[in-house]
């Protein structure tokens, strides 16, 4: 009896230590909140891509370039002028000149200007493709975090109903007198743990779900409490993953979109060095009017008027314009070395990867097997209970670490593809 009473004692205390944890999980349970909105890797790219405001941002660059080519081709406006000349004291003699001046671009200045300017606008529109490959590999990355956090709830899950159904089981055998109500109570206990390690990973999987969700919004929108899952499971994103050689990959990575925008800006560079050095060469003026004297005479004016280069001769602005070339030169050689060091870079994780992916195939059907096993022979009393915490322990590592491993390996092709330049969608 005394036995008796101190196991109802014991198990009191253990289930008041356990319902704490187990009421919020149930009190989420019974919420009524609208599910997550699900989406598609491609969708969320193309979405991401719809409502970027740094891809907005990108684009208006290149309609301020556009209008910049506008002016620089537009010709210099022509000038009126009008003189009256008194030439006598009494107010009589008098001198009018009414004339219409115009420059005239000799030295080629308006081509110059109109070069420059369009090759700003190629590099501006290199740019958007770069800022669209920097948009695509944060929703990809954001995309990889759900589906990880997903797949771990789901693991929790599955390990959390498979020590219900083994408490259940030890119920039986503790009304039986098999165990003792330690076991059980300890059986209690770990179900509660998987309760709140389930809960963890809910927060987590909102968090990023909250996250992949900032980055789909469209610009306008207003700031909400949206939260988007991904619709593929990891290993649906793998069977789609592209694989990609060393030497297609390096010969794609220096052709990337910052590569081009670099070498676009050497283009705009030399064509403004080119431009100023026309600028030493001065354009006249031709001039013509008609002139009015006293007494009736009239007749036609012409006139030139050039300036003459003696104290400023451009050496300045031509010599600022030959430094700007020298640093988008330099600037080239560094993002054909930053590509390089990129490919191999994401090149050797991918391999390390790959390899670690391989050596665990097998591991977790073993690990399954394991624990299904445990579990029947701890339900038929053939197994002590930390026999089977073991086995469901080491199921839940096992699948845990392969899921995050493959989302590592998940992450270093997109890593890969984004030091490459990326695909065309």
């Amino acid at each position: 009896m005394q036995r008796k009473s101190l196991r109802r004692t014991w198990r009191g205390a253990c289930l008041a230590a356990v319902l704490p944890c187990i009421a919020p999980a149930l009190a989420g349970q019974e919420s009524s909140q609208p599910g997550p909105r699900r989406v598609a890797l491609d969708e969320a790219l193309a979405a991401a891509e719809a409502g970027s405001l740094d891809l907005q941002l990108a684009r208006g660059a290149v309609d301020a370039a556009r209008a910049r080519v506008l002016t620089a081709g537009t010709r210099p406006n022509p000038t009126v002028a009008l003189d009256r000349e008194q030439l006598g004291g009494n107010g009589v003699s008098h001198e009018t000149v009414l004339s219409v001046g115009q420059s005239l671009d000799l030295a080629g200045q308006r081509g110059a200007r109109r070069e420059a300017a369009t090759r700003e606008v190629s590099a501006a529109e290199v740019r958007v493709e770069a800022e669209r490959a920097r948009v695509g590999a944060d929703v990809t990355r954001a995309y990889l975090r759900a589906a990880t956090a997903e797949a771990r709830l789901a693991s929790l899950a599955e390990a959390g109903d498979l020590f219900r159904t083994a408490e259940q089981a030890g119920q039986v055998r503790f009304r039986e007198g098999d165990i003792s109500a330690y076991e059980l109570q300890r059986l209690q206990l770990e179900a509660a743990r998987y309760v709140t390690l389930s809960e963890e990973a809910a927060f987590e999987l909102r968090q990023a779900g909250r996250e992949l969700a900032f980055l789909l919004r469209p610009g306008s929108a207003p700031p909400g409490d949206d939260i988007v899952l991904p619709a593929d499971t990891l290993g649906g994103i793998a069977l789609h993953a592209a694989s990609l050689a060393a030497d297609t990959a390096l010969a794609r990575a220096l052709r990337r979109a910052d590569i081009r925008a670099a070498e676009a800006d050497v283009g705009a560079a030399r064509a403004a060095v080119d431009l100023r050095i026309r600028g030493r060469r001065p354009n006249p003026t031709l001039m013509a009017g008609l002139k009015e004297q006293a007494g009736g005479m009239a007749g036609a004016v012409v006139g030139v008027s050039v300036p003459l280069p003696l104290s400023d001769r451009s050496q300045g602005p031509i010599a600022e314009a030959r430094a700007a070339l020298a640093q988008a030169e330099t600037r080239v050689a560094i993002a054909r070395r930053a590509a390089e060091a990129d490919v191999r870079r994401a090149l050797e994780r991918r391999a390390a990867l790959a390899e670690r992916l391989r050596l665990r195939e097998g591991l977790l059907a073993r690990a399954r097997a394991l624990l299904a096993t445990a579990r029947v022979a701890y339900a038929e009393g053939e197994t002590s209970l930390l026999e089977l915490l073991d086995a469901a322990e080491t199921f839940r590592t096992t699948r845990e670490g392969a899921d995050a491993l493959l989302a590592e390996y998940l992450t270093s092709v997109a890593d890969l593809e984004r030091a490459t330049g990326g695909t065309d969608r």
